[in-house]
């Protein structure tokens, strides 16, 4: 395990109570993170993925977006001339509730929708729902987002908030092998300080709204 934090470079500490993998705090930008070596391999991620049921057939997935979509406000964005789901999974169902509000939304999954066409455009709103979880190395990937932003555009996010490292043993959340970095108003906080973004909205339990800086 890298003795040093994949978001900011602070130095770790290992959570004190022994659990199964073994998870590291972070105290500057509090990001906890998984034992590296404990990573399921990409076999075995796309196998997990797969067996999601995230389809406009399932109305409790499609409403949980729907009530995304009403919290972070992104319904009443202006101008939005193109729109990108990164990380839509499976069934990119974002993308036909973003484009019933008339933004036209291009999609990317690196297990389902791999082409990379999107590296090459601009996008006035990008979505990442349930990703930052995932994610090995967020900090490269936030960096790509915020490139591909036009200035002024919003960087909508989803990820459940941990609370503490102290109270995160206990939580769901961390159990599924597929979890691998988790955060928490602190960490997003630093990411819109630390990146050319402002935290204009956070539900203070898993959305987190960022805006590009328009100079």
């Amino acid at each position: 395990m890298n003795q040093f934090c994949k978001l900011c470079g602070g130095t770790l500490n290992k959570l004190s109570e022994p659990i199964e993998p073994e998870y590291f705090h972070c105290p500057v930008c509090d990001l906890i993170s998984i034992d590296e070596d404990t990573f399921l391999d990409r076999q075995e991620e796309f196998n997990r993925y797969s067996q999601h049921k995230n389809t406009l057939d399932n109305p409790g997935y499609v409403n949980n977006f729907n009530n995304f979509i009403i919290i972070s406000k992104i319904d009443n964005l202006k101008n939005v001339k193109r729109a990108l789901d990164f990380g839509c999974g499976p069934g990119p169902v974002l993308q036909v509730l973003l484009e019933k509000l008339g933004y036209a939304t291009d999609i990317y999954d690196p297990f389902f929708y791999p082409t990379q066409g999107f590296l090459k455009k601009r996008y006035d709103l990008i979505t990442c729902t349930d990703v930052l979880e995932h994610l090995k190395n967020p900090l490269a990937t936030l960096r790509i987002l915020e490139v591909l932003l036009e200035k002024g555009g919003i960087l909508a996010v989803t990820t459940l908030f941990h609370t503490s490292a102290e109270d995160f043993i206990s939580w769901w959340y961390r159990k599924d092998p597929t979890h691998i970095t988790f955060y928490s108003q602190k960490t997003f906080r630093w990411l819109a300080e630390h990146l050319n973004l402002s935290l204009e909205f956070s539900d203070d339990k898993s959305i987190g709204v960022l805006k590009k800086s328009a100079s």
